[in-house]
């Protein structure tokens, strides 16, 4: 349990800490999602000849009128199409997933930048401060005697006559995660007894 409570408060933390990059990051899962969802575009092409050369290439002169000039080109497939009345309608890819995938490319190729350029700095990710605090969620106060009583995952972090700020309880224990954690002794309070007790006893 207080491991999943870690994750959750590391997960939080983080977020929180980096709320510009998580809606880029949000932006990018929603571009990513779409791209490629937008039927294809139906195009219409009046055909003025058609040519085939062997029996898997088959040529269509398409006219258009642009800047009012009639210009031709070249439709070529390898299979002969069907055309309706001079009309070969042909499915394209639609710009817009295009749009959207350039779009995720250039978010994602940004956060990745930035995320190795950032990754040790104080202005990146804040792993670190991240960690810290999501451990500190781990860490409980009781007093007990005319003493308080810090306590974490079963193990005793120090007791103090006055109570600590809570932001400041790693750095007044020197203790800023598990590993030095393992180093301290296993301690549980009257109240830590007593509710385990009671909990093996289905209370």
């Amino acid at each position: 349990m207080n491991y999943i409570k870690y994750l959750l408060s590391f997960i939080k933390e983080l977020i929180f800490n980096n709320k510009i990059k998580f809606i880029f990051i949000v932006i990018a899962c929603v571009l990513f999602y779409y791209a490629g969802t937008i039927p294809n575009s139906i195009v219409s092409n009046r055909i003025v000849k058609e040519i085939q050369i062997d029996n898997e290439t088959y040529l269509y002169v398409r006219s258009g009128v642009q800047n009012n000039q009639i210009n031709y080109d070249i439709i070529q497939s390898d299979k002969p199409q069907k055309i309706t009345n001079g009309i070969l309608t042909t499915s394209e890819y639609h710009g817009g997933n295009v749009a959207l995938w350039v779009l995720f490319g250039i978010i994602s190729l940004v956060l990745f930048i930035f995320t190795v350029i950032t990754w040790n700095d104080e202005d990146g990710w804040e792993i670190n401060d991240c960690l810290e605090k999501a451990f500190l969620s781990l860490v409980e106060c009781e007093f007990e005697g005319d003493k308080y009583y810090y306590t974490s995952c079963g193990k005793l972090l120090g007791i103090k006559e006055h109570k600590v700020n809570h932001q400041y309880i790693l750095g007044e224990f020197r203790v800023s995660g598990f590993d030095e954690l393992k180093t301290c002794p296993k301690f549980e309070t009257k109240t830590q007894r007593r509710e385990r007790s009671l909990n093996k006893l289905g209370i």
